[in-house]
C-alpha cells in the first residue's frame, strides 16, 4: 500500500544528508555548524521542525557560544535550557495515559538514560548543575540524537516520525479497573490478617493472595503500561500513611507489601528498577514542595518516602529482590549524589554504608556533595535530626560552630588594616602635591625647604596638607553593612 505524501522543511533527501555532515563531521580548521544553523533557521520559516533537528540546533548553538569571552551562568543557563526542551519534547508528547506516568519511565521506553531526566529536574527545581556536568550531558545528547535519528536518515527522507513511537499500546481503562480492585483487596486481606487467624481461615487467606499475585502478574505481562500500574501501586498504596501520621506504620506497610512486591519482582522484568525509580521520584519531589512551604506533613511525608526506599534497597542489598543489584545500585547512589537533594544523600550515604564496593566508590563524591548543597544553599535542615529538636532559625542562641563570626572578624582587621594604608598614602600624595605648588610659586630656595618639611612631616603620617582624620570613635564597616 502506498504511503501518503509527507511535507517536509527540506526539498530532498540530500539536503537533510548535508545537513548531518555540517552538524557532526566538522573539524577544528573546517566547522561547519554556523552553516547548519543558518539553514535550520531558513527552514524554522517554510514550517515545523522536527524534535530531533530542533533539539539538535540547541545542542550544537551552546557549545558555539561556550568561551571564554561569555559569562559562564549564562553558558550555563543556555546549556540547561536546551537540555530541559530536549527532555520535555521527547517525554511530553508520550503522556498519553488517564493519570500521569513517570519521567523515568518514559525515559526508559524511550531508551534515554535515566540521568538526562535527573539532569533536567535539578535545572528545573534545584540549584543549577555545574558547568561540567551540562557540558557532558549536552555531549550525550548530541550522541543520543546522532543515534536515534540522524544516522537512521535514509532514502525515506528522515525519520522524524521514529522517536517518540516506542511506547506500547494504550492501557485499557478495564485493565487499569482490575488492577485497583486487586490492591485494594491485597491491602484489606493483609489488614485483616493481624492477629492469629485460624488454620483455616489462614490457608484460604494463602490461596487468595497467590491468586492476587497470579493476576496482577498476567496483567502486567500483557500490557505495556506497567509504569501507569506502578504509579497506582506506589501513589495510591505504598506511600500512604495512615491518618495517625505514625511512623510505626511503615514498617507494618513494607511487612505487608512486601510478598507481592517480591512475587511481581520475580515474574516481571525490570519491576524492582521502575519501582525504585518511582519511589525515588516521589522522595525528588516531596523535598521540592517541603522546601517550598516547609510544612510538618511535607517532612513527614519525606520521611516515609525515605523509609520505604530504604527498605527496598535493604531488600536489592540482601538478595531477596531479582534484579542485577550491583548494576541498580550503582545507578541509584549516582543518581542521588547529583540530586543535590538532602533526603537523596542521606539515602546514598546509607546504601554506602551497606556495601564496601559502594563505600570504595563514592564516598569521596557523597561527602563532596553535601558540602556543596551547605555551601550553595546555606542552613539547610538535617533529615537525622527531628522537627521537634531543630533550633528555631529567629533565636538568638550562637551556633556552636563559630567559622564564619571568626572569618568576619578577620576580614574587619583586614579592611581597617587597608584603610590605614591608603591614609598614609593619601597624607603623602597630599605633601607631593604641596611641593609641586610650591616650587612653581616660589623657585629653588622654597624647593629645598619644603623638601626639609616634607622629610620631617610625611613619615610620621601627623599632619597632611589637606587631609585629616576626623577625630572621636569610628568603627570600620566593610561595604553594604547599614
Amino acid at each position: 500500500m502506498l504511503q501518503p505524501p509527507r511535507l517536509t522543511v527540506w526539498s530532498s533527501i540530500e539536503e537533510l544528508e548535508s545537513l548531518k555532515a555540517l552538524l557532526y563531521e566538522h573539524a577544528d580548521g573546517n566547522d561547519g555548524r554556523p552553516r547548519a544553523l543558518e539553514i535550520i533557521r531558513a527552514w524554522s520559516a517554510r514550517g515545523r521542525l522536527p524534535h530531533a533537528i530542533e533539539s539538535t540546533a540547541h545542542l550544537t548553538e551552546c557549545f558555539l557560544h561556550d568561551t571564554p569571552r561569555q559569562s559562564e551562568l549564562m553558558v550555563r543557563m543556555g546549556y540547561a535550557t536546551a537540555i530541559c526542551r530536549f527532555v520535555n519534547g521527547l517525554l511530553d508528547p508520550a503522556q498519553k495515559s488517564r493519570f500521569a506516568v513517570s519521567m523515568y519511565n518514559l525515559a526508559q521506553e524511550q531508551g534515554l538514560p535515566a540521568s538526562f531526566v535527573d539532569v533536567r529536574h535539578a535545572a528545573t527545581h534545584e540549584a543549577l548543575p555545574s558547568i561540567g556536568v551540562l557540558r557532558t550531558t549536552a555531549s550525550r545528547a548530541l550522541d543520543w540524537l546522532w543515534v536515534h535519528y540522524w544516522d537512521r536518515i535514509d532514502a525515506s527522507g528522515g525519520v522524524e516520525d521514529g522517536i517518540g513511537e516506542n511506547i506500547g499500546k494504550p492501557v485499557d481503562q478495564a485493565q487499569i479497573s482490575r488492577v485497583q480492585a486487586l490492591l485494594d483487596r491485597w491491602g484489606a486481606l493483609k489488614k485483616g490478617a493481624q492477629g492469629r487467624p485460624r488454620e483455616a481461615t489462614r490457608r484460604k487467606m494463602e490461596n487468595e493472595e497467590a491468586g492476587i499475585c497470579t493476576a496482577l502478574a498476567g496483567i502486567f505481562k500483557e500490557s505495556a503500561g506497567n509504569g501507569l500500574f506502578l504509579e497506582i501501586l506506589v501513589h495510591e498504596h505504598l506511600l500512604v500513611m495512615e491518618e495517625s501520621g505514625s511512623m510505626m506504620s511503615i514498617y507494618k506497610t513494607t511487612n505487608a507489601w512486601k510478598p507481592l512486591i517480591q512475587h511481581l519482582d520475580a515474574q516481571i522484568e525490570e519491576f524492582a528498577t521502575d519501582l525504585l525509580n518511582i519511589v525515588l521520584e516521589a522522595l525528588q519531589e516531596v523535598e521540592d514542595s517541603e522546601a517550598n512551604g516547609r510544612d510538618d506533613f511535607a517532612e513527614t511525608e519525606s520521611e516515609y518516602t525515605y523509609q520505604w526506599l530504604e527498605f527496598l534497597i535493604s531488600l536489592l542489598i540482601k538478595g531477596q529482590l531479582a534484579a542485577a543489584s550491583a548494576t541498580l545500585l550503582d545507578d541509584i547512589v549516582s543518581r542521588c549524589i547529583l540530586s543535590q537533594n538532602l533526603w537523596c544523600l542521606r539515602l546514598a550515604e546509607y546504601a554506602i554504608s551497606q556495601s564496601s564496593v559502594l563505600e570504595t566508590k563514592y564516598s569521596q563524591a557523597c561527602t563532596a556533595a553535601k558540602k556543596q548543597l551547605a555551601n550553595s544553599n546555606g542552613p539547610q535542615r538535617n533529615p537525622d535530626v527531628p522537627a521537634t529538636e531543630r533550633a528555631d532559625p529567629h533565636c538568638s542562641k550562637p551556633d556552636k560552630n563559630t567559622d564564619t563570626d571568626v572569618d568576619m572578624d578577620k576580614e574587619l582587621e583586614d579592611f581597617e588594616a587597608k584603610l590605614r594604608s591608603l591614609q598614609a598614602q593619601r597624607e603623602q600624595w597630599a605633601v607631593r602635591k604641596a611641593l609641586d605648588v610650591s616650587v612653581r610659586g616660589s623657585g629653588t630656595t622654597a624647593l629645598t625647604a619644603a623638601s626639609q618639611d616634607a622629610s620631617t612631616v610625611a613619615p610620621s603620617g601627623s599632619r597632611a596638607a589637606r587631609f585629616r582624620r576626623a577625630e572621636g570613635s569610628w568603627v570600620p564597616k566593610p561595604m553594604g553593612i547599614a
